[in-house]
């Protein structure tokens, strides 16, 4: 692909895999280091602006590098469409501040999550159970999340819950009080990915972590944040088609 500026981050990323991803599906684990430091070269989230301290890539290019990411090792693709999923969300609808701080860190190494599905709210999202509770300058956010991809590297998880009555997405950090991390043992795919249980139990974060002041229709927080992840999804499994 011509004037494409994530080529030769591709080259590198070849090099960088070699012919390790089978070990590391049979292992179950992604090396850390190489997912920080893919994610300090933009190169997890390639789309965010280089206002914000990405690589500004168009929508085709970044999912012409997923694809080749996703011919590579299916488990890294997977990491990179959950921190692309975390930096659309933030970008669609932090406020500036919001979108200074958080897409600065994904753009710097530290890793993202996005925590939608539940026990009982898979693919009927209108049923989720997560709250996030306003109380005083502070909200407390509880619930149960589950096969939440990268939950098991991430510094940050963007929860999608309710307030107020309207859907909300509340930023978490993994190491907060009352935040539980537990890995799905042995999934049958992608099995690097970092799937993982999130259990949230009255879990009090500053008010500034709920992306623009919460109030949005879940339906459309849903949507917006989900269009990425499948789009990103279906570049991988072109990149799978073209390794076969």
């Amino acid at each position: 692909m011509s004037d494409n500026p994530l080529e030769a981050a591709a080259a590198e990323l070849t090099a960088e895999v070699g012919d390790r991803a089978a070990g590391w599906d049979v292992e179950g684990r992604l090396p850390e280091d190489l997912l920080r430091a893919l994610g300090a070269r933009g190169l997890l989230c390639a789309e965010v602006p280089a206002g914000y301290g990405g690589l500004g890539a168009s929508s085709l290019h970044s999912g012409w590098f997923t694809a080749h990411a996703g011919a590579l090792c299916s488990s890294l693709r997977s990491v990179m469409t959950s921190q692309g999923m975390a930096a659309w969300t933030i970008q669609r609808f932090g406020d500036r501040a919001q979108r200074a701080a958080y897409l600065g860190r994904l753009t710097s190494g530290d890793l993202a999550a996005v925590a939608f599905s539940e026990p009982a709210a898979g693919s009927d999202l209108s049923s989720v159970a997560t709250t996030v509770r306003a109380d005083g300058d502070d909200v407390v956010v509880n619930g149960e999340k589950v096969w939440i991809t990268a939950a098991a590297y991430a510094d940050l998880i963007v929860v999608v819950g309710e307030l107020d009555g309207l859907g909300t997405a509340v930023v978490v950090p993994s190491d907060a009080e009352g935040v539980t991390i537990e890995r799905v043992p042995h999934p049958s795919g992608c099995r690097a990915a970092g799937h993982s249980t999130v259990r949230l139990h009255d879990v009090r974060l500053p008010r500034s972590a709920v992306l623009g002041g919460g109030g949005v229709d879940l339906s459309m927080l849903v949507t917006t944040a989900l269009a990425y992840g499948r789009i990103s999804v279906a570049w991988g499994c072109v990149g799978i088609l073209r390794a076969c």
